[in-house]
């Protein structure tokens, strides 16, 4: 039987789209994953809504989740749904949110490479079956998604720039092994960050990424 991703709910999903959003990366990406959902960041002075925060192996994606339901165009820095009121496009917010989460974990430990190499990239999530983005100018669509094709999306190496990318799964890939061949002996000397902030938030774990981000959301 296939293990589910760990989830973190930090705080309580606000509607159904995030709801079903969550329980279907869940059962959908690999155990490797961990996802965080409902969070807020402080920036600049003031602090920002995170969806959910999905914690891969090659990458930190910072996920915005719309119910918008049927046909949606997107000219210039707006998105039009098809009979409704348009908005300005989720992506214009949420780039700058995943620069600053960029920023929180480089600079905790300024120095640090393999923290310079992480990819934070930031993706709307269309979780209505009907959706369907329109992008003639190819502005949003690269970080837009849909349900039935976000573990898929998910996982896709290649749209990570290639020396992060590879940086990435050669030193997730080696603290595997490494953790397999400490299992293997019993081993009780395990390596593991500093114990996260607030544990309340859940369990603590040993990966870089999810400390980072745990600390930040207290």
């Amino acid at each position: 039987m296939q293990r589910n991703a760990t989830v973190i709910p930090i705080g309580q999903p606000v509607n159904e789209a995030e709801r079903q959003a969550i329980a279907y990366l869940r059962d959908h990406v690999p155990a490797s994953y961990l996802i965080l959902h409902n969070f807020e960041v402080p920036r600049d002075g003031e602090t920002f809504e995170v969806d959910i925060a999905i914690i891969a192996p090659h990458a930190v994606y910072l996920v915005d989740v719309k119910g918008t339901r049927g046909l949606i165009d997107v000219y210039g820095p707006k998105w039009y749904p098809e009979g409704r009121q348009p908005f300005s496009s989720p992506l214009a917010k949420l780039r700058g949110h995943a620069r600053a989460i960029k920023g929180v974990i480089t600079g905790s430990q300024p120095g640090r490479r393999d923290l310079e190499d992480i990819y934070v990239g930031a993706v709307v999530l269309l979780t209505a079956p009907d959706a369907t983005l329109v992008d003639q100018g190819g502005r949003d669509a690269p970080n837009v998604t849909t349900l039935k094709k976000a573990a898929a999306f998910f996982q896709n190496i290649t749209r990570i720039p290639a020396g992060a990318a590879a940086e990435e799964q050669r030193r997730w890939s080696k603290r595997s092994s490494s953790r397999k061949h400490q299992y293997s002996r019993h081993s009780c000397t395990t390596n593991r960050s500093p114990p996260v902030r607030n544990s309340t938030f859940g369990p603590q774990l040993s990966d870089r990424r999810s400390t980072y981000l745990l600390n930040v959301a207290a």
